[in-house]
């Protein structure tokens, strides 16, 4: 029996929201788009990829990111401020070639600064890790404690007091037992421990993680362990992945070893990033072409000066930008699909049989 009630019940958007994996890119003019995890096929790597933004010319993607659709999104700028918007309120695109939307219509970014990095934080992150890990272009890092950026206000929060002369380049979610990785555009690498920095105060500076030598600078920065993988690429697509064990663990502030073997065929380094636990890569180049291609493709090399193996064919006057890896929770949601597809075919077929 049905009973019709005049009181009146509201609900949130975030209770009307489905959870999915998305897809945010974010270019270096600035605009931002959100788009569906399986908008890409899959590819061999040594392929050229597929179109990945309707882009104008000199505005290439600069990053992007793989996360669930309730998980709050940090802008940090490369001023030092943080910014934050949940996924869901991205407008949605269906398909990967549209431009995006501009990040001033998103966060309140100032003319005079742009998003140099985009992490996803969400329930689980809140839980397992403790610290946030900002690394900059002249090799300085902070650690500052990620209960400390819970609550950003509209108009943002300054997380890094910087030089005039430099920029923050990476922003990682980091543990106590977790290991600090820095990669120089040169192929230089250093590692030390996370608790070999002190925990400072949201508004404070960083420390020296890493010195360069003269016209070299910070690429990337990731966290890990002994059990991590480094996935290291260079500008012309050559690739590699390596135990990030060869990296012995050094004391802060030191030029750190050699990390990739620089030579005309690789060009200088692009990206690296830690790939523990991973899947898929997606590459993404220069001129808005992205391949995504199975981790496994990619032979595990031994011995760090290496120049690796051909990943991704950059077209003539084109080069790799950046990478981002895609966890094992996305191919196992694709297998479940896919098995559940068979199941229903399998069903129908029993049934055209029985009225035979």
């Amino acid at each position: 029996r049905t009973d019709i009630s005049h009181d009146a019940w509201g609900l949130s958007r975030e209770e009307l929201e489905a959870h999915e994996q998305i897809v945010v890119t974010y270019s270096q003019g600035g605009y931002v788009k959100r788009i569906p995890a399986d908008t890409f096929r899959r590819q061999h790597r040594g392929g050229k990829g597929v179109s990945g933004m309707n882009m104008k010319d000199g505005d290439p993607i600069k990053d992007l990111l793989v996360v669930d659709s309730h998980d709050s999104l940090m802008f940090f700028t490369n001023k030092g401020r943080v910014l934050s918007k949940v996924a869901y309120e991205l407008r949605a695109d269906l398909s990967r070639n549209t431009r995006g939307v501009p990040t001033p219509n998103i966060v309140n970014v100032w003319d005079t600064e742009n998003i140099s990095a985009l992490i996803g934080v969400g329930k689980k992150q809140y839980e397992e890790y403790q610290y946030l890990v900002l690394g900059t272009r002249r090799g300085r890092v902070k650690r500052i404690k990620l209960e400390d950026v819970e609550r950003i206000r509209p108009s943002g929060l300054i997380i890094m007091n910087l030089k005039d002369d430099d920029e923050v380049v990476s922003v990682k979610l980091a543990k106590d037992d977790d290991d600090i990785i820095f990669v120089s555009e040169q192929g230089m690498g250093i590692r030390f421990s996370v608790n070999d920095l002190p925990v400072r105060r949201r508004t404070a500076g960083g420390v020296k993680g890493m010195s360069l030598r003269t016209g070299d600078s910070v690429v990337a920065m990731d966290v890990g362990n002994d059990d991590s993988l480094l996935m290291t690429i260079s500008k012309l697509g050559r690739g590699k992945v390596n135990p990030l064990s060869e990296y012995r663990r050094q004391g802060r502030g030191g030029l750190g070893l050699r990390a990739f073997k620089i030579t005309k065929n690789t060009g200088l380094i692009a990206d690296a990033q830690i790939v523990a636990e991973s899947m898929e890569v997606y590459v993404v180049s220069k001129k808005a072409q992205i391949m995504r291609t199975n981790l496994s493709e990619i032979r595990t090399l031994r011995g760090r000066i290496t120049q690796g193996v051909m990943i991704f064919k950059p077209s003539s006057g084109d080069m790799v930008s950046s990478i981002a890896c895609v966890s094992e929770l996305d191919l196992e949601d694709e297998k479940a699909q896919l098995g559940e597809a068979v199941k229903n075919s399998n069903k129908k077929g029993k049934k055209r049989g029985r009225k035979k």
